[in-house]
Order: C-alpha cells, then sequence, then structure tokens
C-alpha cells in the first residue's frame, strides 16, 4: 500500500487498527527483528513518517499492545570536526541507539509506521541528529534491524493503567505532549475509547506547520470524550482560534487539563518543556502526574 501524502495517510489512520493485543503479551527484549522501509512520506518540513515491512514469523513483535516501543541502533556519520558532535566531545566509536514508537501497526498488510523528526545539520547544530542523520539516508527497500524494548506505559484495562511500577485506576487521562512526544499515544487515541474514560491532549509545536497528525487529532477531537488543544509556543499569533499561541503556563494547562482524583497526567516530549510542564502541574497541585 503506497500513500501519496500526508492527507492520504491520515485518512487511512482513522479507518482504525485491525487488531487489538492486551498489555500482557511478555516483550522479548533479546530479539533483533530486521524490518524494510517500504515508504518514507513527509509530514512537515522536519518529520517523515517511516513505513517499514516485517515479516511472517515477526507478527509476534508488532501486533502488539499500544505502547510499544522499539530500539534501533545505527552509525552516525561523520563529524565536521573530527572527534566532535556538535561540538560536544565523543569517542571513536560510532554506534547509535534511539527508541522510537510506532504510530500505526497495519496488520493485513505487515507494515508499522514511526513517526520520526530529522535532524540535519544547522548553523547551531553543524552536525544535526546522530541516528536521524542515518535513518534519512536509508534507502527505500533497505533493511534496518530493531530490538523491542520494555514500555514504560501499559494499559491493563479500559480504566487501569501502569505507568512505570504505578499500576493506576483512572476516569481521566490528560496528555501534553511536545512534537515528537504526541508518538507514543497516537495509537491510545486512534483507538475506540471507552465511554467511561474522558481524554484530554494538550499538544504543544513550535510553530502550525510542525503540528503533525492534526488532520487525525482533529477528527478524534470530535468524539464526546474527547478534547483536544494546540499550542504553537513559536509562531507569531494568526487567526486560527483553534490554537493557544506562546510558552505554556498555568493558564493553558487549567483550560485544557482536568484536575481531579480520577485523573492521570501523562508528559513526553523535549527534556527543557516536560521540565517546565511538571513544574507548572505541581504548582496546580495536580496529583499523579508522570513524565514517560
Amino acid at each position: 500500500m503506497k500513500f501519496e501524502n500526508a492527507q492520504d495517510l491520515y485518512k487511512f489512520y482513522l479507518k482504525g487498527e485491525a487488531f487489538y493485543t492486551s498489555s500482557d503479551v511478555a516483550v522479548d527484549t533479546e530479539a533483533s527483528v530486521c524490518l524494510i522501509l517500504r515508504q518514507k512520506v513527509i509530514l512537515s518540513p522536519t518529520c517523515f513518517m517511516f513505513i517499514f515491512e516485517y515479516s511472517e514469523h515477526q507478527r509476534v513483535h508488532f501486533e502488539t499492545h499500544l505502547f510499544a516501543h522499539y530500539l534501533f541502533k545505527g552509525n552516525f556519520e561523520t563529524p565536521s570536526v573530527p572527534g566532535h558532535w556538535n561540538q560536544d566531545t565523543i569517542t571513536e566509536d560510532t554506534a547509535v541507539q534511539r527508541k522510537y514508537t510506532p504510530v500505526f501497526v497495519d496488520q493485513p498488510n505487515r507494515l508499522v509506521h514511526f513517526l520520526i523528526r530529522i535532524y540535519r545539520p544547522n548553523s547551531q547544530y553543524p552536525d544535526g541528529g546522530k541516528l536521524t542523520r542515518f535513518l534519512d539516508k536509508l534507502p527505500i527497500d533497505s533493511d534496518i534491524s530493531v530490538h523491542p524494548f520494555s514500555p514504560r506505559v501499559k494499559l491493563i484495562q479500559e480504566q487501569t493503567i501502569k505507568v512505570l511500577s504505578n499500576v493506576l485506576d483512572f476516569s481521566v487521562l490528560n496528555i501534553v505532549a511536545g512534537g515528537t512526544g504526541i508518538t507514543p499515544f497516537v495509537r491510545y487515541l486512534l483507538a475506540p475509547q471507552s465511554a467511561k474514560v474522558s481524554v484530554n491532549l494538550l499538544f504543544c509545536n513550535r510553530t502550525l506547520e510542525e503540528i503533525v497528525l492534526r488532520d487525525c487529532l482533529d477528527k478524534i477531537a470530535e468524539r464526546e470524550n474527547t478534547r483536544v488543544f494546540h499550542v504553537a509556543t513559536s509562531d507569531i499569533v494568526k487567526n486560527d482560534l483553534s490554537v493557544s499561541y506562546g510558552k505554556i503556563d498555568s493558564g493553558i494547562l487549567i483550560k485544557s487539563l482536568v484536575n481531579s482524583s480520577e485523573a492521570v497526567t501523562l508528559v513526553c516530549g523535549p527534556p527543557g518543556m516536560c521540565t517546565h510542564v511538571m513544574e507548572l502541574l505541581k504548582l496546580q497541585k495536580f496529583d499523579r502526574v508522570y513524565k514517560i
């Protein structure tokens, strides 16, 4: 299955995955699984959907629970200054690894979709991203090895979630995501939601054009029990009333999230954003808040 553009991709996602697997499936973290890159779809100036094919005997590793994620391994490029990467000292070892979470699993076609931001060289970071530059140059129909990784989040039942070692009952799920920090939550958001659970998503990006999956998220927001709020932190104010502009503050959090004893709040994104949001949530006396 080939997609002409991001809009085709989003329409496909809204049809939903063709399966559901509970989160108690054991994860084989020792496995090394070969994926073949079949397509790369541009979503924004810096984000791409990497669509990989897995083999029939590898179904068990990918047709799994909603919060599964995987360790990608590669080798980074020759740095612009020997012995340094973006001004930081590095060793001679060029191996690098990063964890990514699939946003969609196409079971009938054995395809797994990963949303990945590519960090290309620029004036501030002359070498760009170590692994993403490697992935950016990965040819179509070439292969890469990935490794299933122990998840930080498991949906045990429709109203019970395990975050790290904490098993939590909830009727409200608050999500604060920055940039590609949305990826751990996409499959959950796309899945049909129980009427017993309300979901509040605050999605933060630097600019409007960097809001990936927006058509999907806005369609999901039409559900009775789901609210989606967008924030553009660095963009100039534009005629889009569905977006807040500027740095996240307590007012935005109070407007978009629900603070109750039945709520669990998950935060994922760049380290600086997560620290800032966690501090604000603490000031507003939100309980059961976790950075993942």
